[in-house]
């Protein structure tokens, strides 16, 4: 599968149930972008453009259609979309919280301290 650009796009108000919208192209994304301000290309678009919404484009990432259909089945867009408060972690807020998992990990939730314990290499025996 070919490499595109997932675009996220925040809607100023909720449509029905939706605030964001999730999509892919293997153009340019300015142009995707343009037959999504026409109303053409997703429904779920055309509605929010038919009701007077307007949208935002919060987030992009590089990838293939088929990561951007894992995204859109974890659910829960909000999670990464930096308009609604969300921001990715930082590589010294990964430090911390190794760190923090490595003093107290009985304190930290399961699914923090699996993603937050260092692995070891058998090979060098250095931290990754």
């Amino acid at each position: 599968m070919s490499a595109g650009t997932i675009y996220l796009l925040h809607f100023e108000r909720p449509f029905s149930h939706a605030r964001h919208y999730l999509g892919w192209t293997g153009g340019p994304l300015p142009v995707r972008l343009q037959a999504h301000l026409a109303g053409q290309g997703a429904r779920l678009l055309a509605a929010v453009h038919s009701a007077g919404i307007t949208w935002f484009l919060a987030r992009t990432w590089e990838g293939t259609r088929a990561r951007e259909r894992q995204i859109k089945r974890q659910g829960g867009l909000s999670r990464s979309c930096p308009m609604c408060g969300v921001r990715p972690a930082s590589s010294a807020d990964r430090t911390a919280l190794r760190g923090l998992a490595r003093r107290y990990p009985a304190y930290m939730p399961p699914s923090i301290r699996r993603r937050a314990l260092p692995i070891v290499t058998v090979s060098t025996g250095g931290l990754l």
